[in-house]
């Protein structure tokens, strides 16, 4: 996946009301960027750490830049978590993830009772992608802040799965530093807990590797996963 529109560094002094961002660009300007992020973000900010920021060019928006990545202990980290849904589109439909969970077109936002799953490939599977920035040592975990939505999603796959239809957990991790992947069970038990009946019920829970680079984002390996 390859940014639209042109890149500036910057450097972050400080996230306000969940959606902006305060940066101060390398040339000198103070500015406020949109950040798209509901999560906590726990780990993926510092007192003036490397920012990346993509320039909409857009005289019709209200905030022009974007934040899109944060360099965080040497590591950069995709804090923009809209993107972890273009880069699994992008492997489903021509990368390495096509026909890995079956055949058939790829739909996006797809209604299954009173939840909204990420994709359906096909006619039989449900798949749903969560973008993973949480990190403890050699771990990344899920989630960063407690989410009822995200429970709601597992268990919407859980349904799909027991009634014998494919059904797809795909932790995306966005970010340099880390070697395998779990539940955050500390942040969130009950999500946890949700993760763990829906792989009994027979969902399928995967984990890759997303690298951040400076015009985009390259999807990369499978990793172990520690649930």
């Amino acid at each position: 996946m390859r940014y639209q529109g042109p890149m500036v560094d910057a450097r972050f002094v400080a996230r306000r009301k969940r959606f902006l961002c305060d940066v101060v660009t390398d040339a000198g300007d103070e500015l406020t960027a949109h950040l798209a992020n509901t999560g906590s973000m726990t780990g993926c900010t510092a007192p003036n750490a490397p920012v990346r920021l993509r320039d909409s060019r857009d005289p019709k928006r209200k905030l022009r830049f974007s934040v899109e990545q944060i360099r965080v202990d040497g590591a950069w980290i995709v804090v923009n978590t809209a993107r972890a849904n273009q880069v699994v589109h992008e492997g489903l439909t021509r990368g390495v993830l096509a026909g890995r969970f079956g055949e058939g077109d790829v739909r996006r936002e797809v209604r299954h009772g009173d939840a909204r799953i990420d994709f359906a490939v096909g006619d039989h599977t449900l798949l749903e992608v969560k973008s993973v920035t949480l990190r403890d040592g050699e771990r990344l975990a899920f989630p960063d802040a407690v989410t009822a939505r995200g429970r709601k999603h597992v268990d919407a796959l859980a349904e799909e799965a027991a009634a014998g239809r494919g059904a797809v957990l795909l932790f995306l991790v966005p970010r340099e530093g880390g070697a395998r992947v779990g539940l955050a069970r500390d942040v969130d038990p009950a999500y946890a807990e949700a993760v763990l009946r829906a792989v009994d019920k027979g969902v399928v829970v995967e984990a890759w590797r997303a690298w951040p680079r400076p015009d985009g984002i390259d999807l990369g390996e499978q990793l172990p996963l520690d649930l």
